[in-house]
This record gives structure tokens, C-alpha cells and sequence, in this order.
């Protein structure tokens, strides 16, 4: 069985610190195949819930993206560290 979406979400970041919003929604596409509520809307709304409550905090990279903007990554914060083995 598959753990909720939003668990999962935060593992990628905590394991994947730095990773960006394309790059994670492509991940749990793969892993969350065929399901409808996988959606970079989707996603950027749980990013923006997690950021709002302090579980995520947004970090600027230098890397650019196609329209030359660097993109914007994630990384857990602390809470965020602590309610995820809290949910573990």
C-alpha cells in the first residue's frame, strides 16, 4: 500500500534537500501513476500548505530554468522533521 501523498512529499524533500517543484512532481508522478489527484496544482498547494504551517521553508538556487528565473527549491524544517517521524 501506498503511503498518503503528502507523507511521501515530505520525505523527498527531507532525503532530497534543494530539490524544486518540477523535479518533485515528477517523481511522485512515477510513483503515484494513473492517479487523478496528482497535479503540479495539486502539488504546489501542498508545498504552499506544508511552507505555511513551517513544516517547509523555500531556498533560492542558482540553477536557471528554461526563461532564465532560478527556480525556487524546499527543505524540511525542523517541525517538519519532527511531524514526519511523529507520522512514521
Amino acid at each position: 500500500m501506498k503511503q498518503p501523498v503528502k507523507i511521501r512529499l515530505l520525505q523527498l524533500v527531507k532525503e532530497k534537500e534543494g530539490i524544486t517543484s518540477d523535479v518533485l512532481f515528477e517523481l511522485i508522478a512515477r510513483e503515484y501513476e494513473g492517479e487523478s489527484f496528482v497535479t503540479p496544482e495539486n502539488l504546489d498547494e501542498y508545498l504552499r500548505a506544508f511552507s505555511l504551517r513551517g513544516l517547509l521553508e523555500t531556498i533560492q538556487t542558482n540553477e536557471p530554468v528554461s526563461d532564465g528565473v532560478a527556480c525556487k527549491a524546499c527543505r524540511v524544517t525542523d517541525l517538519g522533521k519532527r511531524s514526519l517521524k511523529a507520522l512514521l
